[in-house]
């Protein structure tokens, strides 16, 4: 692992802070536009800014105490995508492998991959970063050239992704080796039974 405290910058997406740590390990998570409704989704981020300021009034906010709440929110997020009601357009064969082959396109060059799960509606991700290759760089370009690919099998224009994303910086072997084990069953969480769509390098 890498020497997470001298290594790390932060910036702010559109509902979430992201962590921008050099040559980091990420757990990412991609869903598709309009997965979730706007009303419950912003429902759902007044609740985490309200947990954590009151942390912060109370003095009480630890980077571990950070790390909690953004991963509860997560997991309320990630169950609302796995809802029946959710369309899943990314199970489509032809709409998976799309994403499948951006994903591994820069395997080895600009990150290495160490899973993948492509759900209905979201994909999840964990990979390294290689070299000066940045997060929100990486992102885009699968996010980008996805969309203009599916868009078009779809026959359709417009935004496919939503334009914001969960990160988590993955800070020891303990940590990787829970959120493997979360990504991997998320399939068979969501009622889905063998699954083809995913992969451990």
């Amino acid at each position: 692992m890498i020497d997470y405290l001298n290594s790390v910058s932060r910036h702010h997406g559109e509902y979430l802070p992201h962590l921008e740590v050099k040559c980091g390990t990420y757990f990412v998570t991609i869903c598709l536009d309009g997965a979730i409704p706007s009303k419950l989704h912003q429902r759902l981020k007044l609740e985490r800014s309200r947990q954590l300021f009151e942390l912060e009034r109370q003095k009480r906010l630890t980077p571990e105490g950070r790390d909690a709440i953004e991963w509860g929110h997560f997991l309320k997020v990630d169950a609302l995508l796995d809802s029946p009601a959710c369309q899943p357009v990314l199970g489509r064969d032809d709409i998976a492998q799309v994403v499948v082959d951006a994903l591994e396109y820069f395997h080895g060059d600009r990150y290495v991959l160490d899973m993948w799960v492509i759900m209905g509606t979201h994909i999840h991700v964990i990979f390294q970063l290689c070299a000066e290759n940045l997060l929100q760089k990486v992102l885009h370009s699968w996010k980008s050239f996805t969309a203009n690919e599916i868009n078009s099998l779809l026959g359709r224009a417009g935004r496919f992704w939503q334009r914001d994303y969960f990160d988590r910086s993955i800070r020891c072997d303990e940590q990787l080796a829970a959120i493997r084990e979360y990504v991997w069953a998320n399939p068979e969480a969501a009622g889905l039974r063998d699954w083809k769509w995913r992969r451990q390098y």
